[in-house]
């Protein structure tokens, strides 16, 4: 086993998730931080326009976020080598444990051939509603 597949996700204060997809110059970009401490941030960026939202999760929806993590870990999907589609947003997703960080970007068009990073894509969108009372959808 690789060292990097024991790490334990949102276990400790000092570790975090973070999520992105789009273009804050076209559709908008959407940021989701979830702390190991509960804290989770959404921001909505599109051209000069910017929202951001902070809550607590409880703890019994942090263990739902760690469960679903660990259950479809994006740290084992595989990113396409495809190029982008003409304006096709991005997805990025950075963890972050201590002093070790790993990031991967993925292509939209993953989500719909990896069902895992969709199971992802579905759990941080539903974060990004529940932290900004509806208000940012994806």
């Amino acid at each position: 086993m690789n060292t990097q597949d024991s790490w334990e996700l949102l276990v400790s204060s000092n570790s975090s998730v973070r999520y992105q997809i789009g273009n804050p110059h076209f559709e908008g970009r959407t940021t989701v931080v979830i702390q190991g401490n509960g804290t989770a941030s959404v921001e909505f960026v599109r051209g000069a326009e910017k929202r951001s939202y902070l809550k607590q999760l409880a703890p019994e929806r942090l263990e739902e976020v760690r469960s679903t993590l660990a259950a479809y870990d994006p740290r084992k999907l595989t990113a396409s080598q495809k190029d982008l589609v003409p304006d096709e947003a991005q997805i990025q997703i950075e963890i972050v444990e201590g002093d070790r960080t790993w990031v991967r970007t993925f292509r939209d068009q993953d989500r719909w051939n990896q069902s895992n990073l969709q199971k992802d894509v579905e759990l941080f969108e539903s974060v990004a509603r529940e932290v900004s009372g509806g208000n940012v959808q994806f």
